[in-house]
């Protein structure tokens, strides 16, 4: 479900819609620990083997590379820290990765983006599980509240920073997340897990695995959860519904089958207005639900001694009753990469993909009454629209010495939706120092896929004002009710990036320092701008979709990770951001959203620590810190926030108990948003889980 989400991302009038204005974070910057299985393992290891020299990643070109070895702002964050930093959610794990900014619209709504742009519609990074898409065929970015896996079966997630459209294509301007699931192979056995929370929430989640055959493995699994918050503050509660099964024959294929089911009560308003002013307002309780369900198979073949393939072909079905995003959407992905080594310095990496996108819109805007309006909607201007994507890459990649190598390569991608086809090109370099030192350097273009949300829809959002001469803070009945509409965009014009990026990477057994600098400029930026009053229906301000605007970022990211002891760790990130938006005046714009997207400034900082204090206790620690400044826009007080987890477990065999404070000592609570205004404050939860 995404109400709200949706909202927090147009414009309305005055002071009437959920408006979000952006902070994001830049990245690039890395640092990771080998991913293991066992609670205990991580603290165990030596020194050699938690330095990132031998941690591999396959995000940054589709096939295993190590760490170390890629010119690019590249991160690995394993299962085990996700565990010991005690959140409930992935959205909520994304918190420990540099350069990512998280944030609530609701307890149950988050957002995640980076480098800027921060909002529910953030389109500008493509989300992949298992290298299978999560997007939204509709606008290109991702549900974060739909979600969800069981935590303990995730293996890695890896993060590339920057623009990834070589490899990925549309969406991936500011990078690519990939939640990476630990095999069948590793998850053999079972495992029950349980967690409470305050306000009467709980979560439960089942999973075994078995052996079919030799080297053939499954899994099954199901999640359910009932989020429930402070029900004065947020009486809404939510259900959701995981489960599915994975299939999988080592190092050879794999099949993935699940789906996913959400609801909610909502009250759904209606306002009723007679020349411009409103007359009533009626609400009846609905149930908002949503679901998708899906099937992924992926192949690897070695078709010679010198070159490895592999193929993926998946489908996703999604459905959403949501106000905010009402539809029924099918995606249909085919795709095959292929790796050739030239000789011993030089390779080349090659492919290419088709999607096929067919989406069913539920409310229409013709024939909609204006004078009877829900107090939010999005309305679209056709009923149904299928179209495809094809794309093919191209790269090279040649070690000219043993401390120097370059990455060269492009993607052609054709979008039938505005029958355009867009280049993504990127040059790396990156020069080892010594035998713990390296710099490099980037340049690449990304461009963002055409969205129906743009381009055929308007949404209307309802607001209030109190009227002159009447004192609204002693009656509420004086407020008048009004509302926006935001239109589409008529510009078929595709929104691009070209980025700039200096990066330097220290490794060693007991200490690791990343750092990243960046620079961005951003092309045929959406803007919605304030047009007027509709000539018709006074109670409506228009506002116009258009791409003229454009925005340059500049941003700073350093990461570390020191391994003070066998038992003690600290993981450390900082990222800064500014945004400078400007207006390309043409005939369809008038720049009146010219400050919607700038940041003066925006710090965010956050430092994890793992003590296992002995070999059946474990105290950890996440200490996040944010700063943003928007110049003339709305304030947002800072914050320093503290998460604490407490685990036990007797023996290996014994069930793991989790005592997880979230927020400790936050009585009054903070506000991540400007606009939104969920207040984050202190909450306990506890969980057990037993793996046999």
């Amino acid at each position: 479900m995404i109400d709200g989400i949706i909202a927090i991302s147009n414009v309305s009038g005055l002071a009437m819609v959920n408006r979000t204005f952006i902070s994001s974070i830049a990245t690039l910057c890395c640092f990771s620990a080998n991913a293991n299985d066992d609670l205990t393992d991580l603290m165990s290891m030596s020194l050699e083997e938690l330095s990132m020299l031998d941690v591999t990643m396959e995000t940054a070109s589709k096939f295993s590379q190590k760490l170390t070895d890629i010119p690019a702002a590249v991160y690995v964050l394993e299962g085990e820290r996700i565990k010991r930093s005690g959140v409930k959610t992935i959205a909520e794990a994304l918190a420990l990765i540099p350069g990512l900014r998280v944030s609530h619209f609701s307890a149950t709504e988050p957002t995640v983006s980076s480098r800027g742009f921060h909002g529910g519609l953030f389109n500008k990074m493509l989300v992949l599980q298992d290298g299978r898409s999560l997007y939204s065929p509709v606008y290109g970015g991702v549900y974060w509240a739909e979600i969800d896996y069981l935590l303990e079966d995730i293996e890695r997630i890896e993060v590339l920073r920057g623009p990834a459209g070589t490899i990925w294509g549309g969406n991936a301007e500011n990078g690519v997340i990939n939640i990476v699931t630990k095999s069948a192979e590793k998850t053999q056995g079972g495992l029950v897990t349980a967690t409470y929370e305050q306000y009467g929430g709980y979560n439960l989640g089942v999973r075994q695995g078995f052996e079919l055959a030799d080297d053939v493995y499954a899994r099954a699994f199901y999640k359910y959860k009932s989020i429930k918050r402070d029900p004065i503050k947020d009486p809404t509660r939510w259900t959701t519904h995981l489960a599915g099964m994975v299939f999988e024959k080592v190092d050879d294929w794999s099949l993935r089958v699940g789906g996913e089911q959400a609801s909610f009560d909502e009250n759904i308003f209606k306002v009723s207005y007679e020349n411009g002013y409103y007359t009533d307002i009626q609400s009846e309780t609905e149930e908002i639900d949503s679901y998708s369900y899906y099937a992924q198979y992926d192949k690897s073949v070695q078709l010679s001694t010198d070159t490895d393939s592999n193929y993926r072909l998946w489908f996703q079905q999604n459905h959403d009753s949501a106000y905010d995003a009402p539809g029924k959407y099918l995606t249909v992905d085919a795709e095959a990469n292929f790796i050739t080594a030239l000789n011993d310095s030089h390779s080349i990496t090659y492919g290419g993909g088709y999607r096929f996108i067919h989406l069913d819109f539920y409310h229409q805007l013709e024939g909609y009454d204006f004078d009877d309006s829900h107090y939010y909607i999005r309305l679209y201007n056709i009923d149904s629209a299928s179209d495809s994507i094809a794309n093919v890459f191209l790269q090279h990649t040649a070690s000219w010495t043993s401390k120097f190598t370059t990455v060269i390569g492009a993607k052609a991608e054709y979008f039938e939706q505005n029958d355009e086809v867009e280049l993504s090109p990127q040059a790396r370099a990156i020069y080892s120092l010594d035998d713990t030192n390296s710099i490099w350097a980037g340049i690449g273009r990304s461009a963002i896929a055409p969205s129906y949300m743009d381009t055929n829809s308007s949404f209307i959002s309802t607001g209030t004002y109190c009227p002159t001469g009447e004192d609204c803070s002693t009656d509420s009945t004086k407020y008048e009710y009004f509302y926006s509409l935001s239109s589409s965009n008529e510009s078929e014009q595709i929104e691009s990036v070209l980025t700039y990026e200096l990066g330097y990477r220290h490794v060693a057994f007991d200490f690791e320092l990343d750092g990243t600098i960046y620079f961005s400029q951003y092309d045929n930026i959406v803007g919605q701008e304030y047009v007027g009053v509709h000539p018709d229906y006074y109670q409506i301000d228009v506002y116009q979709s258009n791409s003229d605007y454009v925005v340059d970022s500049f941003g700073v990211e350093v990461a570390a990770h020191w391994v003070i002891t066998d038992t003690f760790a600290l993981y450390g990130a900082y990222s800064y951001l500014t945004l400078d938006q400007d207006w390309q005046s043409s005939g369809n714009s008038n720049g009146s959203d010219i400050d919607y997207f700038s940041i003066d400034s925006q710090h965010i900082a956050s430092m994890q620590s793992l003590w296992s204090i002995t070999d059946q206790v474990e105290f950890d620690m996440v200490l996040r810190g944010q700063s943003i400044d928007y110049g003339n826009q709305s304030e947002l007080d800072n914050f320093l926030a503290l998460d604490v987890r407490l685990g036990w477990q007797n023996t290996p065999s014994s069930p793991l108990v989790e005592l997880l404070v979230k927020n400790l000592a936050e009585g009054e609570g903070y506000y991540e948003e400007a606009y939104g205004r969920y207040k984050q404050e202190q909450s306990v939860a506890l969980r057990v889980s037993h793996a046999y």
